[in-house]
């Protein structure tokens, strides 16, 4: 069942203090503006493919799409030795990966 979970995060038990502090608190208004940004970089980045969205690039765009540098290239090597991840999941990965930055 959890291999069809794309991102799986343990959630540490808040303060008390910590959830009734208002002023850290995100509106939905918030996250919605982020996630709209964080949409429209999708949109520019996709201008010349098909895609609207970093989930649906295809295996044979996504190292145009989804470039990486040496150091994360050695990184996803280990990785993949190590833990025995397939090509598919290192590309769920860069995805989310993206994502995660196009939220930033």
């Amino acid at each position: 069942m959890l291999d069809r979970f794309d991102l799986i995060i343990e959630v540490p038990r808040e303060r008390i203090s910590t959830i009734l502090d208002e002023s850290q608190q995100k509106t939905s208004m918030d996250i919605q503006q982020e996630v709209m940004a964080a949409r429209q970089i999708q949109q520019q980045r996709f201008t010349d493919y098909m895609y609207t969205m970093n989930a649906q690039i295809g295996a044979k765009d996504i190292q145009k799409l989804i470039p990486l540098d040496k150091q994360t290239k050695d990184f996803f090597v280990q990785a993949v030795q190590s833990l025995h991840i397939s090509a598919r999941l290192l590309h769920r990965i860069q995805k989310i990966a993206r994502t995660i930055a196009d939220l930033a």
